[in-house]
């Protein structure tokens, strides 16, 4: 799994060529997640002043003005939470000490874009290894849970977020809540109160993350076959020791107070968001459909593994019905969550990145599929494995060459392109806003994308267009 990953990773972001950088890993918002490091360890500068001359230096990196621009004269103002940061840490600090001279020590260079790509997959490899653990602890056979777990890691967009944008936050909440999940396990069948400051110090990582990450907290229900289990063992081992109860609160706390003071060394003033603009709008009106089967971003379109992972429940319910029905509802929260965002698409990305967050679920209802049902549902499960990894590399073809639409697919465009690899249709979807444009119609014109030239041929009647590179 390790050298495929590594594969991926060079064929991504050419990592041979250690002078140019083709497709830099730190760019777009990713800059904003990663530029608590160099501010803190090299440039020392809480407005990113620095980042004048690092623009510049690196030009395919794309990274615009993140977050909150003030004034030239009072600089910048990072509203992205420093989760991803600190689960970066080690691999940036590794890269800044012992990186080669020959390298610039600008926190940018090639040194720690490497080191960035391997701490992805680092994470990658742990959020797996953990998954494994609470599978085995659900006495689930090692095979199912193999299987399911290279499904899910490649049949979802969770690999692309490893590989293609290692600098978002979904692949370090993936490991971290399942960090989250198997103390959990461990703390309910040892009673070990010295895991209750790991677990404290888990939960605030994962809100660092992403703070609306926080309701994982109703996963502690799952491990119980009853509410009133579950609030027994409360009881016991954690609300009946004021030294206990205290000991968690301050160990979530320090972790919290970490963004406290992010913003107060930016600003001046002891607050805990800085998306000011940018809020939860849709209440009243969360579009769920649309963000688990909408052709813009839908989960189960742009991961149809997930959908039948679900199926998964079918099996479990009998044997395990207080823990299927948490789980479920802990589904249907997240989702009303992620869809009351005043952004429901969330902005370029491949499908509905939020729920990557959770693989989890998906990874042990699919391995329960694998072990617990007969011969020819287990036959099917390979096979939608295998449909859904062909699928989802295809997608990631598809997103890093301009094929699908890094924010504005529908219906119509995703028929068009449904695993379609040819360079010819690169860029189609610019034709859509031309005035000229018309339905059915002959449409001749020349476009230019990176010095390549594209003659467009056809248009179908589905306002789309066939492209074809001019050699």
């Amino acid at each position: 799994m390790a050298v495929a990953l590594k594969f991926q990773s060079n064929k991504v972001h050419n990592w041979q060529d250690t002078e140019r950088l083709d497709r830099p890993i730190v760019r777009s918002d990713g800059s904003g997640y990663y530029a608590y490091l160099p501010q803190h360890f090299i440039y020392h500068d809480p407005h990113y002043f620095f980042l004048d001359s690092i623009v510049p230096e690196y030009p395919n990196a794309k990274m615009g003005e993140f977050g909150n621009y003030a004034s030239p004269e009072s600089g910048r103002m990072n509203k992205f939470f420093p989760g991803v940061a600190i689960c970066q840490m080690p691999f940036f600090l590794t890269a800044h000490w012992f990186h080669s001279p020959k390298y610039k020590d600008d926190g940018y260079s090639y040194p720690y874009q490497r080191a960035i790509a391997i701490g992805a997959i680092c994470f990658l490899l742990l959020g797996l290894f953990l998954s494994y653990l609470i599978m085995v602890k659900l006495k689930i056979s090692p095979i199912a849970a193999a299987i399911s777990l290279v499904g899910v890691s490649i049949g979802t967009p969770l690999l692309f977020y490893t590989i293609d944008e290692p600098l978002a936050s979904h692949v370090y909440s993936f490991a971290i809540i399942a960090l989250f999940v198997y103390l959990l396990i461990l703390w309910k069948e040892s009673r070990n109160a010295n895991l209750l400051p790991l677990l404290s110090l888990t939960l605030g990582l994962i809100v660092l993350l992403r703070p609306v990450n926080g309701i994982v907290v109703l996963l502690y229900f799952t491990c119980f076959p009853s509410f009133k289990e579950a609030w027994q063992f409360l009881k016991a081992n954690l609300f009946g020791s004021l030294t206990k109860v205290t000991t968690a609160l301050t160990c979530f706390i320090v972790i919290v107070l970490i963004q406290y003071l992010n913003v107060y060394y930016q600003t001046g003033n002891f607050n805990f968001n800085l998306y000011s603009t940018e809020t939860f709008e849709n209440w009243n009106n969360p579009p769920i459909w649309k963000v688990l089967f909408g052709y813009r971003k839908g989960l189960f379109i742009y991961a149809p593994l997930c959908l039948f992972a679900f199926l998964g429940a079918i099996f479990t319910f009998k044997k395990f019905k207080f823990q299927t029905a948490v789980t479920f509802s802990f589904f249907l929260i997240f989702t009303y969550i992620t869809a009351a965002w005043w952004c429901w698409w969330y902005g370029g990305s491949l499908g509905m990145r939020p729920m990557v967050d959770i693989t989890l679920i998906y990874a042990v209802g699919l391995a329960f599929i694998l072990d617990k049902t007969n011969y020819l549902l287990k036959t099917i499960s390979i096979g939608v494995i295998g449909f859904s990894i062909v699928f989802q590399l295809t997608l990631s073809h598809q997103f890093e060459n301009g094929i699908l639409h890094f924010s504005e697919m529908n219906k119509e465009r995703f028929n068009y392109i449904f695993m379609k690899r040819d360079r010819r249709f690169q860029w189609m979807y610019f034709i859509d806003a031309l005035p000229e444009f018309q339905k059915d119609s002959k449409l001749e014109s020349t476009l230019f994308w990176e010095n390549k030239k594209f003659e467009i041929e056809h248009m179908n009647s589905a306002n789309l267009i066939e492209i074809h590179v001019d050699s």
